[in-house]
């Protein structure tokens, strides 16, 4: 199974952290476009950018910075260090090199329109063998295919001129996603496309998620969104035949749970609806859920108090904590 969390330091626990360098965001090699197959789009910008679109690409910009800057570490250490294979190095080269094009054509629409950039920041990223490196690419790839349709959807009707350039970048993360499962995989057990549909993953969770990776202190400019404290996995139960996550522990700030509070866990998956699951109190801090049976594929858990909001978006501002990335199948 392979699982992250938010907010500051969940991932960290589960990577092992130790003798990990920092390191900020690498200048991109001179051959970066003839890696990735491809440069940044010579076609004319769109003729005007939204408020929301602007801060969308900031949020998107501090997002593809920590990509490019992860694979980049990641195609160093599988060449130098892990001894990795060819085949491997190749893909992993060509991904960093995709989101080093993706940085600089964001960079690209924001400067057209007089808007900040988004530096990259320093980043510890705690991987020290090839598969720790391959199961957090897996959690990466799928945080950011949700970033970029919660962004796609939030713009669709004050930017659509923005739709091709949503409808382009999909596609490549999602061939990253689906490398990076198969090879962070079980054998047998594992499919590139475990769902017919991807899952919508708002902005503000994203950064979250991507905060825990950031060096305190170490960004010039940092997206506002809102904090949300960690919900963070456990343990975990299978079903008996097959591998399909059953029932998932979770822990969290017991002091943000009043006495008697009924909890739930939000499950956010594919094209649906948030799917509500009563949380059992397992302990102070402490809750249990059942996996949904229409959960599938990675998805995201929220706790909250309340069963009844819908829209995802709004559920960020009723969420007790998370969300945490859940890769149930």
């Amino acid at each position: 199974m392979r699982t992250s969390t938010l907010l500051p330091l969940p991932l960290l626990s589960l990577f092992s952290l130790l003798s990990t360098p920092l390191h900020a965001l690498p200048t991109p090699a001179p051959n970066t476009s003839t890696i990735a197959g491809g440069s940044t789009p010579n076609s004319d910008p769109p003729p005007t950018l939204s408020k929301t679109a602007s801060g969308g690409f900031q949020a998107a910009l501090f997002l593809e910075n920590l990509e490019t800057a992860f694979f980049t570490q990641g195609a160093q250490n599988l060449s130098n260090i892990w001894n990795s294979s060819t085949s491997t190095i190749t893909t992993v080269s060509k991904v960093a090199a995709q989101e080093s094009i993706h940085v600089q054509a964001i960079e690209g629409l924001l400067s057209h329109f007089n808007v900040e950039l988004v530096p990259a920041c320093k980043y510890d990223f705690g991987v020290e063998s090839e598969m720790e490196f391959l199961e957090l690419a897996n959690l990466i790839t799928t945080v950011g295919i949700g970033a970029v349709i919660d962004l796609a959807v939030d713009t669709e009707v004050s930017d659509p001129a923005l739709t091709q350039t949503f409808a382009s970048i999909l596609p490549v993360e999602a061939r990253h996603d689906a490398f990076f499962r198969m090879e962070a995989g079980d054998g047998d057990f594992v499919v590139p496309n475990p769902t017919p549909f991807d899952t919508r993953l708002p902005g503000a969770y994203a950064l979250n998620l991507a905060q825990q990776f950031v060096v305190e202190g170490s960004c010039a400019v940092v997206p506002d969104f809102p904090v949300i404290p960690a919900l963070e996995i456990l343990s975990s139960t299978f079903c008996e035949t097959s591998s399909r996550l059953a029932e998932v522990s979770f822990s969290f700030d017991a002091s943000l749970a009043t006495s008697g509070q009924k909890l739930y866990i939000a499950w956010l998956n594919q094209l649906n609806t948030p799917t509500y699951v009563e949380a059992e109190m397992a302990g102070e801090g402490v809750v249990k859920a059942q996996v949904p049976e229409n959960v599938n594929g990675g998805a995201f858990a929220v706790l909250t108090a309340q069963d009844t909001v819908m829209d995802v978006s709004q559920l960020v501002g009723v969420s007790v904590a998370g969300p945490a990335v859940v890769v149930v199948d």
